[in-house]
């Protein structure tokens, strides 16, 4: 499977009322906070909750980030 093809099926997987390019900025926005939390240890939402907030809107982005934090904490001893 090529690339594009991989992308354009996430992208079906994914609410329509939001563009490829919102959902680029908000896993963009995400990977950043996440690089943020790994070298400091904090500050993901401060990070991640202003940026998807304005795609998302802050009653979404806050359980997005939850989830996001409780995925990457279960490895975590």
């Amino acid at each position: 499977m090529e690339t594009r093809d991989l992308a354009s099926d996430f992208l079906a997987l994914l609410p329509a009322s939001y563009s490829e390019r919102e959902l680029f900025f908000l896993l963009g926005s995400a990977f950043i906070a996440g690089l943020a939390r790994g070298f400091s240890g904090f500050g993901a939402a401060l990070i991640f909750m202003p940026l998807a907030g304005s795609i998302i809107g802050p009653r979404l982005a806050a359980p997005v980030l939850l989830i996001i934090d409780a995925i990457t904490a279960i490895g975590l001893p």
